[in-house]
């Protein structure tokens, strides 16, 4: 699951420099993702549809999400791993925000806060 959230990550952070000021649905950027396995089911939080496929960044907004089709370990099929884009500080490329449900999901990928600007996931 982090290696999908880490090639998000990365054709995202290309779009965006790019672009300058947008961020780019899946489609847009090229990430090409099955929305499911036999594990979790990967979703696109925002919808960018529209004909552009790009929304400007701002505060946060989810974007990408996880949510195991069976408990694992403590981690219920309820919880989930999120990502969010906002603009990073002096509108200057994306920023990432890493958010865990649970603290039993966070140790089950313990490198998903990498993805984060702080370095370290959030969790609700």
């Amino acid at each position: 699951m982090l290696c999908k959230a880490g090639e998000y990550v990365k054709l995202q952070d290309a779009f965006v420099s790019e672009s300058g000021v947008n961020y780019g649905s899946w489609k847009m950027i090229g990430y090409k993702m099955e929305t499911t396995n036999n594990v979790f089911t990967y979703s696109e939080e925002k919808d960018l549809s529209g004909s552009q496929e790009t929304a400007e960044l701002g505060s946060a907004e989810d974007v990408w999400k996880a949510t195991p089709k069976a408990a694992l370990n403590d981690c219920e099929t309820t919880d989930n791993w999120v990502l969010q884009i906002e603009a990073a500080s002096g509108n200057n490329g994306a920023a990432y925000n890493a958010i865990v449900s649970s603290t039993d999901c966070n140790v089950l990928v313990p490198g998903f806060g990498k993805l984060d600007k702080t370095g370290a996931a959030t969790v609700n």
